[in-house]
C-alpha cells in the first residue's frame, strides 16, 4: 500500500509542473516517490502497478482539457481522455518495470540508466498515429530559460535525461546514503545552468527584420462550426487586416482555419481577399480547408503581395478522431454519423517549406508543433522561420493553450530561430530563438500582435 501511495504522490507532483499550476521546480523531486516505490517493490508486477497509478494520476491531470471537447463530442470526449491516460500510463509502468529490472541487475549503474530509461520511454510514446508527447519533463522548464537552453544541444529529452538524473541522485543520496552521485548531479545543473546563462547573455538578435502582423480575430467554435457565417467571419479578419496594414508588417498570418471553408471554390470571396492583399503591400498566409483531386486538406495558403498564390502548406500529421476517423466504417457508425465526421481530411506526407521571397517559412498546423522531428525537418530543408498555426477556441481558457505555447518555445530553443504562433483565440505570440516570449496576446480577446523576428 505504501509503495502505491508514494506513486500517487509523484503523479500528483508530476502534474503540478506543467501549467497551470506551473510549479516547474518540483520536477526535481517528483519523480522521487516513484524511483523509490519501484526499489520498495517486491516484483515486476508491483513495480508496474506502481508506474501505471502514478502515470493514470499524471496523464489524467495533465491531460483533463480533454474533457473540455464534451461540448461538441458528449461522452465521447470522457471516452477519448479516459482511453488516451490509460494509454500513455501503460507507458510509465513499462519504465516501472524496466527500472525494477535495471536496478535489481546494474545497481551502480542507475545514476545513468534510470534516465536513459525514462527519456527512451518519453521518446518511444510520441510515434505511431496515435503518438503523444504531452508530460514529456523538459516542456515543463520553459519558465527556467537557463536550464531551457540545453535543448539547443540535447533537445527536449536532453532536459528531460537531466531531471531524472537528479531525481535519481536525490534517492541514492537519501534511500541508499550514497551522496556521490548527488554531488555529481548538483555539478552538472550548474554547469548546463552556466550554459544557459550565457547563451542568454551573449545571444543578440541579428540578420534580416521581418515585420509579422497576426490576425487573432477571435472567432468562438461554435461560430466557425457554423458554415453559414463563413463570409462573416472572413470579413472580420479583412477588417483587422486593414488594420494591421498601418504598421507596415511584410507578412500578416491568418491562422489556422480562418476561412472556414473551401477558399478557392468561392470565387467571391477569394476576388474579396485577393482584392485586399494587393491594396496593402504584404504578403499573406492564411489558413483555409482545401480540396485537390478529391481529397481535403487542412492548409495554409501563401500569397504574394499582389494577390497571386505562391505555395501552400498541407497538415502532415492529423488528429486521431479529430481530422480524421480510424477503423472509418465501424467508428463512424458508432458516432451516429455525425456530421462532423462526414469528411475526413488528407495528409501530405511530403509538404514543402514556403518561399516568401524575402524569407522561407517552416509551417506546421495545431498539435504539430508538438512533434521535435516535425520542426527539424524543416528547419534542415532551409527554414527560416516557423510558423505555428492554430485554432485553440476548442479548448477555451484551458491548460492546452498554455502547453501549446511551452511546446512552441521548445521549438524555437531546440532549433535556434524564431517561432511565430498565430492562434484564433490565444495564445498568439513571436518567440525568440532563447524560448523568451517577446510578445504574446491575451486569451479570449481580438487583436493584432505585430513584431520582428530576425533570420539569415
Amino acid at each position: 500500500m505504501m509503495n502505491l501511495i508514494l506513486a500517487f504522490v509523484s503523479g500528483i507532483l508530476m502534474t503540478l509542473i506543467f501549467p497551470k499550476f506551473n510549479l516547474y521546480f518540483l520536477a526535481y523531486v517528483a519523480l522521487v516517490p516513484l524511483l523509490v516505490s519501484i526499489r520498495r517493490s517486491r516484483s515486476y508486477l508491483e513495480a508496474g502497478l506502481c508506474g501505471a497509478l502514478c502515470g493514470i494520476i499524471f496523464f489524467g491531470g495533465v491531460l483533463s482539457w480533454i474533457n473540455i471537447l464534451s461540448k461538441w463530442a458528449g461522452a465521447w470526449a470522457a471516452l477519448a481522455w479516459i482511453s488516451v491516460v490509460v494509454f500513455q500510463a501503460v507507458f510509465i509502468a513499462a519504465f516501472a518495470v524496466a527500472a525494477k529490472y535495471a536496478s535489481g541487475k546494474f545497481p551502480k549503474l542507475n545514476i545513468i540508466l534510470m534516465p536513459v530509461i525514462w527519456t527512451a520511454v518519453e521518446w518511444i510514446r510520441s510515434l505511431g498515429p496515435y503518438g503523444v508527447t504531452g508530460g514529456g519533463l523538459g516542456y515543463s522548464q520553459t519558465d527556467l530559460l537557463p536550464i531551457l537552453q540545453i535543448a539547443n544541444i540535447a533537445g527536449i529529452y536532453g532536459i528531460s535525461f537531466l531531471i531524472v538524473l537528479f531525481n535519481e541522485a536525490l534517492v541514492e543520496a537519501f534511500l541508499e546514503k550514497k551522496s556521490g552521485n548527488l554531488c555529481i548531479a548538483v555539478l552538472i545543473l550548474m554547469i548546463a545552468f552556466i550554459f544557459g546563462c550565457y547563451r542568454i547573455n551573449t545571444f543578440k538578435a541579428s540578420g534580416k527584420a521581418i515585420r509579422v502582423a497576426i490576425v487573432q480575430a477571435n472567432i468562438p467554435q461554435d461560430v466557425k462550426l457554423d458554415y453559414r457565417r463563413a463570409s462573416e467571419i472572413v470579413n472580420m479578419h479583412e477588417i483587422m487586416s486593414r488594420k494591421a496594414i498601418s504598421s507596415a508588417p511584410d507578412i500578416i498570418i491568418w491562422p489556422e482555419t480562418a476561412v472556414t471553408t473551401y477558399l478557392f471554390e468561392t470565387k467571391t470571396m477569394l476576388s474579396n481577399v485577393q482584392d485586399l492583399i494587393a491594396a496593402g503591400g504584404a504578403y499573406y498566409l492564411i489558413g483555409t480547408p482545401y480540396t485537390e483531386k478529391g481529397k481535403i486538406y487542412n492548409s495554409i495558403v501563401a500569397f504574394s503581395r499582389k494577390g497571386r498564390m505562391i505555395g501552400r502548406y498541407d497538415k502532415q500529421r492529423l488528429v486521431p478522431f479529430g481530422e480524421y476517423l480510424p477503423l472509418r466504417p465501424i467508428t463512424y457508425r458508432l458516432l451516429q454519423e455525425d456530421p462532423l465526421f462526414a469528411n475526413d481530411y488528407n495528409s501530405n506526407p511530403d509538404p514543402k517549406l514556403i518561399d516568401l521571397g524575402m524569407v522561407k517559412a517552416g509551417i506546421v498546423i495545431c498539435f504539430e508543433s508538438t512533434f521535435p522531428y516535425l520542426v527539424k525537418d524543416k528547419v534542415n530543408k532551409g527554414a527560416q522561420f516557423i510558423l505555428v498555426a492554430t485554432n485553440d477556441a476548442w479548448f477555451f481558457n484551458s491548460s492546452a493553450l498554455y502547453q501549446h505555447v511551452q511546446a512552441a518555445q521548445m521549438r524555437a530553443v531546440e532549433n535556434g530561430i524564431y517561432v511565430v504562433q498565430a492562434a484564433n483565440t490565444g495564445i498568439s505570440a513571436i518567440i525568440d530563438p532563447l524560448g523568451r516570449v517577446v510578445k504574446r496576446s491575451d486569451i479570449g480577446r481580438s487583436s493584432i500582435l505585430t513584431g520582428k523576428i530576425y533570420v539569415h
